[in-house]
């Protein structure tokens, strides 16, 4: 009895030290990056390569990217024409990226540091003060309804925009031409060896001939 009750006792302290049973550590939701792109945009698919490639992989779902197509969707560019009006910005332009009350006019790769400054910066700012624009957008205008305007899904975003395919098919392509070339280079090999053994077979042929003769 008095080592089951040791037992017992052991398993509750080391329950005590360890923290057993008792997660302190609350799961934090991710971070809003709001993206307003054309379709067939090249610094749009500059700037989902670098998400695709870099960002997802190191943030993982600590970021939520939403992504609206301007371009061909009049809707979703009048909600970037008062997204831009909001933040008094006076972009024209995509990609438009969002992030807490930062935004970017445009990508290029030297704005990739700051950029995770702004995802980090926002993600360590507790969840009820964060800024979203949208949200509040919808505070300072109760008819605004988000719901009317069309996001993607990022991976498909990314399959409509081949991101992360189209490096895969030039490998696909230079691998292929390669194989190719070797390809040719060993038929001309086979043809020239070929054509070389033809020649000495005839000579060889010739030559017994010659001999046949002059043994008549």
């Amino acid at each position: 009895m008095k080592k089951v009750l040791c037992l017992v006792l052991l398993m509750f302290s080391v329950c005590l030290l360890t923290g057993c049973g008792n997660n302190n550590e609350e799961a934090v939701e991710p971070i809003n990056i709001y993206l307003f792109r054309g379709s067939g945009c090249h610094f749009c698919f500059d700037f989902l390569t670098y998400v695709h490639d870099t960002l997802l992989p190191e943030y993982g779902d600590k970021i939520n990217v939403i992504s609206y197509e301007v371009w061909y969707d009049q809707s979703n560019s009048e909600l970037a024409t008062k997204v831009k009006d909001f933040l008094k910005s006076n972009s024209t332009g995509v990609p438009f990226i969002i992030i807490g009350d930062k935004y970017f006019n445009g990508y290029v790769e030297s704005w990739n540091e700051d950029i995770k400054k702004a995802i980090d910066d926002l993600y360590e700012t507790k969840e009820e003060e964060r800024y979203d624009v949208l949200e509040e957008m919808k505070k300072a205008d109760e008819t605004l309804d988000l719901t009317k305007y069309t996001t993607m899904e990022l991976e498909d975003v990314f399959k409509q925009e081949q991101v992360g395919i189209k490096e895969i098919e030039i490998k696909t392509i230079t691998a292929t031409l390669i194989n190719l070339g070797i390809t040719t280079v060993a038929v001309i090999i086979i043809l020239v060896v070929g054509h070389f053994n033809k020649k000495a077979i005839l000579t060889e042929i010739s030559s017994l001939k010659q001999k046949t003769k002059e043994t008549e």
